[in-house]
């Protein structure tokens, strides 16, 4: 029987922007409207990071949680056999949210 991932077993939250998260995961969408259309309501689902620079893209907290709803979904329709953990080790790394002080789940 194959684990379910929860999302203490997920990596800790990620700071990125919606573009790094388009870039990441529209590859594992395996060309899925749905899956690629929903890519930002994922970002959405976040909470934003204050910006001090307007010339910066907006950052999101990307939370293992919604990441595992949302992939769960995304490898039902397209038959991925990635585990919900190697497709959230494939989003941009960047900051942690750990490191801004985050340190909750969903």
């Amino acid at each position: 029987m194959a684990s379910i991932a929860t999302p203490t077993t997920l990596t800790q939250p990620r700071i990125v922007t919606l573009k790094e998260l388009h870039d990441k995961l529209i590859p594992i969408c395996g060309g899925d409207k749905w899956g690629i259309d929903t890519i930002g309501d994922l970002w959405k689902m976040g909470a934003p990071i204050p910006n001090v620079n307007p010339d910066q893209p907006e950052q999101r907290i990307l939370l293992p949680g919604q990441f595992q709803k949302w992939f769960q979904d995304v490898a039902t329709r397209t038959g991925n056999d990635l585990t919900a953990r190697q497709a959230y080790n494939r989003t941009p790394g960047g900051k942690r949210a750990s490191a801004m002080g985050v340190t909750r789940g969903d």
